[in-house]
């Protein structure tokens, strides 16, 4: 357990205390990036996404631990791109309009 406690306390520490000559979160240009998308795809019909400020801060959370809380040989990334879509009433690519 102690090596576990370890890798949540690395973790925490590399991604989620300030550092840096910003002193910002790392993750935060990476909301601010999902903010922008989001916000572009609801003007651009895309997205069902009215408050794409608190949908970012879900979607940050979400996909955060599906992605550091598995396996190391586990790929995620279907179920997360799955999640996504599902949040923001997406079609995968090549899924017809309903």
């Amino acid at each position: 357990m102690d090596g576990v406690q370890h890798h949540h306390d690395f973790c925490h520490r590399l991604f989620h205390e300030p550092g840096g000559a910003t002193a910002e979160e790392p993750a935060t240009a990476a909301r601010d990036l999902l903010v922008t998308f989001l916000t572009r795809g609801h003007a651009a019909g895309e997205f069902d996404v009215p408050d794409p400020e608190p949908t970012a801060d879900f979607l940050t959370h979400a996909y955060t631990g599906p992605c550091h809380h598995t396996r190391s040989d586990t790929d995620v990334t279907a179920a997360v791109q799955a999640l996504l879509r599902r949040v923001v009433t997406a079609r995968p690519p090549g899924d017809p309009a309903p």
